[in-house]
């Protein structure tokens, strides 16, 4: 296929660079939302921004920026016009709550019977939601789809949970439990006879589906604003010390996106003595993210609302740090409100400094298409429209990005591969408050019906990406 391609740059200013905190490319913000109990386990509402103290490795930062979450989120802001027939994959919540939550159904994690139950459970939280959360449903058994994106209709989501179907896990065997814990799999093979080799190769494809799987939800919520939550109803896993980094890695992702995690064990009372691995697990990812883990109990409806409502009464708070705090070590969050020490806290306990990623390879770009959901860490506005054997794109990104690799895959209504193409791009003098306008013509491949674009920043790794039917 001949390759054609004319890119145009052009900088365009915004009307709205007055009206929130302009991230510059030398800076990165380390955003924090975090929930404020009493002792009798209510919210903590009207707190103001002097209220807060936070501490970075024991050294105390100024908050810079600060929003209560629950009140109403301004009305999007306008971007520079692009024309009519524009395609985002920037969250649009109009005047609803500042907040969002993806409920995850982890259907490869946990047995068929609790699946079901599961479900049932799920269903009833939804008849007991308050109204205006906009919520999303996941499921994963051998993948991730999406049941259902984010919407604030209750018959859509209870609509899409009664079309989850429990199944039978395949890297999870269920016909025995094992009453001897973790700790006997090890060693010798669980009760079901599974050789011991195996049963560890199984419990790393889990747990690796399982963390990729709160990745992209994660990353699909990371252009949001406000009290970010993911609920995932599991069954768990053992803790594995050799699958550590796995869960690591997982966790440094999510607290990137400044994503909360609630784990709510699938297996309601459980008296095994080998629940206490898991239940230490979920406590630490719930821990780590400012989430609550909620186990041991029955009433798996009631867990999802209250994990819910811990998010409705939230606040955002963060610092910006300058290349000399980008030391590419992990630190310490510490968070207290004045003079009140009796209350609750609950938030991301760290974030790593990092200035520069390791470059991923192409082929792990391209990997990126392949999630069933946009990723939002940079927000992409963009058209395209059919002129004869070409594509015209015009594409407007975030104005925080000065040096970004892009890819441009066409594939077919069956999903095959029918064109690809990659470019790099690399901005000067970008000034806060000015968005890159790219206008760029490449050739229609043959059969093409979607063009999938994939953005990555080289300076942070952040990555958007965004779906746009080309049609006849």
């Amino acid at each position: 296929m001949t390759r054609i391609t004319v890119l145009t740059v052009t900088l365009v200013a915004s009307s709205f660079a007055q009206e929130a905190p302009t991230i510059r490319t030398e800076t990165r913000a380390v955003q924090i939302s975090v929930s404020v109990r009493n002792k009798e386990g209510a919210h903590i509402g009207n707190l103001k921004r002097e209220d807060f103290r936070v501490s970075d490795n024991g050294k105390r930062r100024e908050v810079q920026f600060f929003s209560p979450d629950d009140a109403k989120s301004p009305p999007p802001r306008p971007q520079p016009d692009i024309g009519p027939g524009v395609y985002t994959n920037r969250f649009s919540l109009g005047n609803g709550p500042g907040r969002i939550t993806a409920i995850l159904i982890d259907g490869l994690n946990t047995d068929f019977e609790d699946q079901s139950h599961s479900r049932q459970q799920a269903m009833a939280a939804v008849d007991r939601m308050v109204g205006g959360e906009s919520v999303a449903v996941y499921s994963l058994k051998n993948e991730l789809s999406v049941l259902q994106t984010y919407t604030a209709d209750r018959d859509l989501l209870r609509a899409a949970i009664k079309r989850y179907r429990p199944g039978i896990p395949m890297y999870l065997p269920t016909q025995v439990k094992n009453p001897f814990g973790a700790q006997h799999q090890k060693m010798g093979g669980d009760v079901s006879g599974t050789p011991p080799a195996l049963s560890e190769y199984q419990l790393r494809r889990r747990v690796t589906a399982a963390m990729e799987s709160l990745n992209i939800v994660a990353e699909h919520m990371a252009g949001a604003t406000g009290r970010k939550s993911i609920i995932w109803i599991t069954g768990g896993f053992a803790h594995d010390q050799d699958l550590r980094s796995i869960m690591r890695g997982s966790l440094n992702r999510v607290n990137d996106a400044n994503v909360a995690i609630y784990p709510v064990d699938a297996r309601g009372l459980i008296p095994a003595s080998d629940a206490i691995d898991n239940i230490m697990l979920m406590q630490e990812f719930a821990a780590a993210t400012g989430g609550r883990a909620y186990y041991n109990r029955n009433d798996i409806g009631t867990a999802v609302v209250e994990a819910l409502e811990d998010s409705s009464t939230s606040y955002s708070l963060g610092f910006y740090l300058t290349d000399k705090d980008l030391d590419g070590q992990f630190h310490n969050l510490k968070l207290s409100v004045a003079d009140r020490p009796e209350l609750e806290l609950h938030y991301r306990k760290g974030y790593t400094a990092v200035k520069e990623l390791m470059p991923k390879k192409d082929e792990d770009l391209a990997a990126e298409l392949l999630d069933p959901v946009n990723a939002t860490a940079i927000g992409i506005d963009a058209k395209v429209e059919r002129q004869g054997k070409n594509l015209s794109l015009t594409m407007l990104l975030d104005g925080t990005y000065a040096n970004f690799e892009e890819m441009f895959v066409q594939t077919s209504v069956t999903g095959q591969i029918v064109g690809q193409q990659k470019e790099e791009a690399k901005l000067s003098d970008l000034k806060p408050g000015m968005f890159p306008k790219f206008t760029q013509t490449m050739p229609l491949a043959k059969d093409a019906d979607k063009l999938t674009i994939a953005i990555r920043d080289h300076g942070t790794g952040r990555v958007g990406t965004l779906t746009i039917p080309i049609g006849k």
